[in-house]
């Protein structure tokens, strides 16, 4: 599996997780979505096949029918698709791109998908000698909060029920950050296999500035490392790129998401 298709797999796999499914395929083409938060649909080929063998009409009717079923109120992020061969991956994502561009769909969201090599990265024992205490929580009460800070952190809403959900995952660590005692940022990890995804890195309005996400990620990557773990793989924003750059994530692709 390529580094690109590590990101892509934990990104959509964490989706699943809370509670995507597939909404209808179409020739091997095959459009999934998250009915609640956190309000994502997207495009994968299911069977790469079906799809090599469709005429650009066919794909183009497929793919219309499909689109149409993303409501108004969810963002479809632009993936890059691993699982067809490179020729429909490219008519796929040409076809999406010149449709949005034409239905005036617009870009709400613009991320970059990072990775970071832990074989080659040093050991940082200064990352556990600081004030952050970073705990993994499973309590209704701690995800209560855990969703309260989140939300703080990113100025929008969070079903609770959802993360509620996905608490018992083995694959999923729900982590808290405290100092002093009180609550001031928030990270989510999903590992699949060697690979951990980080996720829903938040820190209150209130203590922003203080370094507080770079000595929880430092934290994060450090326990990774200590787990034998190979990659560390996230979708940074606009905000938070500079602090991946600082801490040596690589760039794999940008990530577009678009509503109607």
């Amino acid at each position: 599996m390529t580094i690109n298709q590590s990101n892509i797999t934990n990104l959509t796999g964490l989706w699943n997780k809370y509670g995507a499914n597939p909404i209808e395929s179409v020739h091997g083409v095959t459009l999934h979505g998250n009915r609640s938060w956190p309000n994502r649909y997207w495009f994968e080929i299911t069977d790469s096949e079906q799809v090599d063998n469709l005429t650009p009409d066919q794909l183009q009717k497929a793919l219309n029918k499909l689109i149409n079923l993303v409501p108004s109120a969810k963002m479809l992020p632009i993936l890059p698709l691993v699982n067809g061969s490179k020729k429909s991956n490219k008519a796929i994502n040409e076809w999406l791109q010149q449709y949005l561009d034409n239905n005036n769909w617009q870009l709400t969201l613009e991320q970059t998908a990072m990775y970071l090599d832990l074989e080659s990265y040093p050991s940082n024992s200064a990352a556990n000698n600081d004030q952050l205490n970073v705990q993994k929580i499973s309590s209704v009460e701690d995800i209560k909060t855990w969703v309260t800070v989140c939300e703080e952190a990113f100025g929008y809403s969070i079903d609770q029920s959802v993360i509620e959900h996905v608490k018992n995952h083995s694959e999923i660590q729900l982590l808290l950050a405290h100092i002093n005692n009180q609550p001031v940022a928030t990270a989510l990890t999903y590992i699949t296999q060697d690979i951990v995804g980080v996720h829903q890195v938040g820190v209150r309005k209130n203590q922003q500035g203080k370094g507080i996400a770079k000595q929880l990620m430092e934290k994060i990557v450090e326990q990774s490392k200590l787990d034998d773990k190979k990659l560390v793989v996230l979708q940074a924003s606009k905000v938070g790129k500079p602090l991946y750059d600082r801490l040596g994530f690589g760039v794999l692709f940008e990530i577009g998401s678009f509503k109607r």
